[in-house]
């Protein structure tokens, strides 16, 4: 694609004004890209990560529990980045908790799904699975 600048100078004002021109040429743009869907369940999603840890799924809203910890990361980084959500209504659904530990579960997740080979495809997975 060629540019072709042209500059105009009006005497009068002092300014100073610039055309921009694109010559035609015989191409055609296609972007390929695809779009990854936002619109998942947020039940849907506690239930595959239930499923696929192997816990209760009671246990994921309990709070204080050491073990579950990396489960709930896990899980509010699926909620965070698949159905669209905010961190408030992420507190709505996990029950009693602050946007602030919201924040730091995801952090967990993101740690732990680049870091830990049992949770790497945790995300591919899931939108196999429902998809």
């Amino acid at each position: 694609m060629e540019l072709v600048l042209r500059t105009k100078t009006v005497l009068l004002d002092n300014i100073t004004e610039e055309e921009t021109e694109f010559k035609e040429e015989k191409s055609e743009y296609r972007s390929e890209r695809k779009i990854l869907v936002r619109d998942f369940n947020a039940e849907d999603i506690v239930q595959y990560v239930a499923d696929k840890f192997k816990i209760e799924k009671s246990l994921i809203y309990l709070k204080y529990q050491k073990e579950v910890m990396p489960v709930r990361g896990v899980l509010v980084l699926l909620l965070r980045n698949l159905c669209n959500v905010s961190c408030k209504d992420i507190c709505k659904i996990l029950g009693n908790i602050t946007s602030s530990r919201v924040s730091k579960l995801s952090s967990l997740g993101v740690e732990l799904v680049s870091s830990d080979e049992r949770y790497r495809n945790i995300i591919d997975d899931f939108i196999a699975c429902y998809c």
